[in-house]
C-alpha cells in the first residue's frame, strides 16, 4: 500500500522527492549519523523531501531520543506543507511508549484502520496468485486457504506456496481436505492463536 501511494504520487508528479523507509531503518540510520557526529546531514535528508512514507512507526517505542528526532522532522515537514504517510500495527493511542505529543501529531491527520480482507477478496487474491504457478491449483484448495487463513495476505501466499510445492512433489496424490489440513497445519494453528489474541 505504501509503495502504491509512492508510485501514484510519482506518476502524478515525477519531480516529487519521495522517501519510503521503515521506522527501524530510520532509527538505524539516525544512530549511524549520530556515531559519525553528522546528525545535521541526517536531518537535512529527511526534512527536505516532499513526501515521507514511513512504515511500522510502532518501532519508535524503543527510545525517547528517536522520538524527539522524529517529532522535529514531523513538525518541519508539516510546517513546510509536505506530506507524511505512516503505518502502524495499532492505532496511535494504543502505542503506550510513544510520547503524547507525538501521538497527537499522528492523530492530527487522517487515520484509517485496514481490516482483514473478506472471504471473496481473499479468494480473488488467491486465484490471481495461482495464475503464476506452473501446476494448476484446484479451486477447492484455494477455497480451503481462503476459508482458513484470514489474518493477512502474506500468510495466504505462504500457504499457497506450500500447496504449490506439494503439487509439484506429489503429482499423483489427491489434494483432499484432510491432506490440506495436515499440510497447512502450522498456518491454521497460527490463525487460531491470532483469533484468541
Amino acid at each position: 500500500l505504501m509503495q502504491a501511494i509512492g508510485n501514484e504520487l510519482k506518476k502524478l508528479n515525477p519531480s516529487l522527492a519521495i522517501c519510503y523507509l521503515t521506522a527501524e531503518e530510520y532509527l538505524n540510520e539516525y544512530v549511524n549519523y549520530l556515531k559519525d557526529n553528522n546528525v545535521s546531514t541526517f536531518r537535512n535528508k529527511y526534512r527536505s523531501v516532499d513526501v515521507l512514507l514511513i512504515d511500522d512507526v510502532q518501532f519508535f517505542q524503543v527510545g525517547n531520543q528517536i522520538q524527539e528526532e522524529f517529532f522535529n522532522t514531523f513538525n518541519a515537514l508539516q510546517q513546510a506543507k509536505k506530506q507524511i504517510v505512516m503505518t502502524s500495527d495499532v492505532a496511535p493511542k494504543k502505542l503506550p511508549s510513544i510520547e503524547a505529543r507525538l501521538v497527537s501529531r499522528f492523530e492530527g491527520g487522517m487515520l484509517q484502520e485496514i481490516e482483514s480482507p473478506s472471504y471473496e477478496t481473499r479468494l480473488a487474491i488467491l486465484k490471481k496468485k495461482a495464475e503464476n504457478i506452473e501446476r494448476v491449483v484446484p479451486i477447492t484448495a484455494l477455497e480451503f486457504i481462503a476459508d482458513n487463513i484470514k489474518s493477512h495476505v502474506r500468510a495466504m501466499e505462504g500457504a499457497l506456496g506450500k500447496v504449490s510445492v506439494y503439487l509439484s512433489t506429489f503429482e499423483k496424490e489427491e489434494l483432499t481436505k484432510e491432506v490440506l489440513t495436515h499440510l497447512l497445519k502450522d498456518f491454521i494453528e497460527k490463525e487460531q492463536h491470532l483469533k484468541k489474541l
